[in-house]
Order: C-alpha cells, then structure tokens, then sequence
C-alpha cells in the first residue's frame, strides 16, 4: 500500500532506496567516484575474495603455448594461447585460472575510463549533470563516501565460462542531511532504516551464453591434450618450487617439510589426472571441460573479442538505468513471493522460469527486445533491482549465488 508517497511495510525492507523529493531537486551537480575495478574476477568466493574480504589478485599461472590438438583449438576456438591451466578437479582453482587467461586480454584502467564516459553520455540525455567523475582506489570494506554518487562494479565469469556479468552497486550518502526511511512501520523502524545510504541500487547485465562444442572425437582429443599439458605445468610448477627451497638455503627441518608438501602435490596432480582422463572418456562434458572448450571463444574476434562486446554492452546498460534510476521516484515494493515448501519443488520452478540466479523472485519485464529483456525485480530484498538478461536465461555463477542467497 502507498499512502502520500510512503510505503507501508510488515516484511523486510529492500535493500534498494530512493532519494525523497526534496532531496532530488536539491541535487543539482552531483560527483562521481568509480571504484577501479578487479578486472574479471572468478565467481567462486575461494578464488575471488582474500582473507581480508577484499579482491585477492590472481596468482601467476604458466599458461603454456603448443601446437597440439587444443593449440590448434576445437573449431579454432582457443587458438594459441591454450587454456590447459583450467583443468583442475577443485572448482575455485578453475575459476581463478580462467580468469587469469581473459585477464591478460583487459587493460582494467581502459575499462573504467570507458564506463566514464558513457556515464558522461548518458547524463547528456538526461536532467542529471555530473560536476566530476573520478576512479578512487578503494577497499571493499572502506568507509562510505559522502557526498558523491559512489559506483562500483563488479566484472565476474561464470563458473563454466559460458557467460560474463557486468554488475554495479550504486550508492548516495550525505552525512549533512539525516536519512528519512521512506517506508512507514507500524512501531519502530528497524535498526537498518534508520542509518545508511539516501539511495541505494544495483545493476546487473547478464551476457549471451556460449555454448560448449558436440562431444566429439576431435573433442575428446583435445581434451585429454589438455589434461597432460596440465599435469606437466604442475609437476614443472612443484619441482621448480622445491628448487627455489634448496636455493634459499632451508634448515633440514623446514626443508623436509617443503619435501614432503611437494610428494603430496605429486600425488594428488597424479590422481587429477586419472580422475580427468576418466572423465574424458564419458558421454557428457564436466564444467570443467566446457570451461576448458569455451574460455577461448571470448577472444576471438577481428575488430573487437566477444569479451570487449560483452563488458560494453554491459557498461552501456549500467550507466544508461543509473541516470535513469537515480532520478526516479518510485518505492519499491516489498511482495514475499509464495514458495513451494519442498525443495526438488522450489528447484523445479527455477528452472521452468528459466531464470537461474534471479531465482524465485518476482519480476517486471520493463523492456522486451526478442532476444534480451529488461525486467525489474519486484520482489524480495533485491526489489527495485535492474537486470538485464538473454532469452536463453542466466548462466551460473557457483558459490557467489549462495553466498547472495
């Protein structure tokens, strides 16, 4: 229920706010602060997030170049730069190796000086003017920022390499004026509404899928390719680690030790690729071998690689709903969608909607182009939340999803 520009609430409140009138038309130059970006991260929390919480940099992998099967690519698909470094029986260290192989393609600096300037396009078409736009090193868990509109995004895989996402998160604060909750509560606000941000929102471009190649001899040779170049960049890997132990001149003690980890590491890499091998043999492709036959389509291309399509694509949608959002009224609603009580039901109807991490959420479709909707979650803590998605549904991004969840 609405009443005089307010929401009357008995669920939890959104995570999306709105700035109130007045605050709007006072508001007429507004700075800009863009968090620089990690790059593409993996969408594994084990590989994208340190101990500290924040992003933690990807680790040096040899990614060596062949001229096997897999150098020469499945369909010309992964060409000289071969990806042999995702074959991993653990999901995290796949996902961290993969986006290390996009990662050497992306100048992070480029990327951000890009969503700058269609921010600075989009505000042209619109009633908002930015005084500034700066891009702030920040850390994640870094104090707000006051009085500007703080964007930060988000570059992520997906856990099989089919799909990129292009998310931001959208904040206002201003310590000068107190926050107002836009909602009115039957007793006391909760403790959340009573702090925090004026506005608040996030952003999420969810790109075209691609699909992995027909499990095929030429496939499967490729793959078993991949499995030996992997177990040789290991073992070169262990042993060259053990040489720089000798090297730095170790006690006995510590020496043995580093000994001991590096049979361990033998061992397992010995049984990684058994396991893979096995697996090659079957009738059907693990995530890991899709990610292993996909990761290379993002690079292919004469003027510009999927993966530059994508990210632009999904920098064009972010900036064009921020200008377009951060100016708009309307509170959202807070509706509990009903869920069945069993799980293999709940699990059913996420995937008859077809609509992978946006779950059983209630949405809006705002825009329809045929192949890509625009929609509008109305539901849940995230409504008020925009994304854009592919008629062939979102891909899944792993363990970030439930972590979100």
């Amino acid at each position: 229920m609405v009443l005089s520009g307010c929401a009357t609430v008995i669920a939890p409140v959104p995570l999306t706010r709105k700035l109130d009138n007045d605050m709007r038309v006072s508001i007429s130059d507004i700075p800009v602060a863009i968090t620089k970006n990690d790059g593409v991260v993996a969408a594994w929390t084990s590989a994208a997030y340190a101990p500290d919480g924040s992003y933690a940099s990807v680790p040096t992998y040899a990614i060596p170049a062949g001229s096997g099967p897999l150098a020469a690519g499945v369909g010309g698909a992964i060409g000289q730069s071969i990806a042999v470094a995702i074959m991993d029986a653990v999901p995290s260290a796949r996902a961290r190796r993969s986006v290390e192989v996009l990662n050497a393609d992306i100048d992070k600096a480029a990327l951000d000086a890009a969503l700058t300037e269609r921010l600075i396009n989009a505000a042209a078409a619109s009633e908002i003017n930015f005084s500034s736009i700066d891009v702030v090193e920040t850390k994640r868990r870094a104090d707000p920022i006051d009085g500007q509109l703080s964007i930060k995004t988000r570059y992520a895989l997906a856990e099989d390499a089919s799909a990129v996402q292009v998310q931001a998160t959208v904040e206002y604060y201003d310590s000068a004026v107190p926050y107002s909750t836009r909602y009115v509560f039957e007793s006391k606000p909760p403790r959340s509404e009573m702090k925090g941000p004026h506005y608040r929102n996030t952003f999420t471009y969810h790109s075209d899928k691609f699909e992995a190649p027909e499990l095929t001899d030429e496939v499967r040779e490729a793959l078993v390719f991949a499995l030996g170049e992997e177990r040789e960049a290991r073992i070169r890997d262990i042993k060259d680690d053990y040489k720089q132990a000798l090297k730095d001149g170790l006690s006995d003690r510590k020496l043995a030790r580093v000994k001991k980890g590096s049979q361990k590491e033998l061992s397992l890499a010995k049984k990684n690729h058994e396991k893979g091998l096995k697996s090659a043999e079957d009738d059907k492709l693990s995530k890991t071998e899709k990610a292993v036959l996909i990761i290379g389509q993002w690079r292919k291309g004469e003027q510009s690689s999927p993966l530059e399509t994508a990210l632009s694509e999904g920098q064009d949608f972010i900036a064009k709903m921020i200008v377009a959002d951060f100016i708009d009224p309307t509170i959202p609603p807070m509706v509990l969608p009903t869920l069945p009580e069993k799980n293999k039901e709940r699990l059913a109807l996420i995937e008859n909607r077809g609509i992978g991490i946006l779950g059983l959420q209630y949405n809006k479709v705002l825009e329809d182009y045929g192949d890509r909707q625009v929609i509008q979650i109305t539901s849940g803590l995230t409504s008020g939340a925009y994304h854009s998605i592919p008629a062939s549904g979102t891909a899944s991004y792993g363990n970030t999803f439930k972590v979100a969840e």
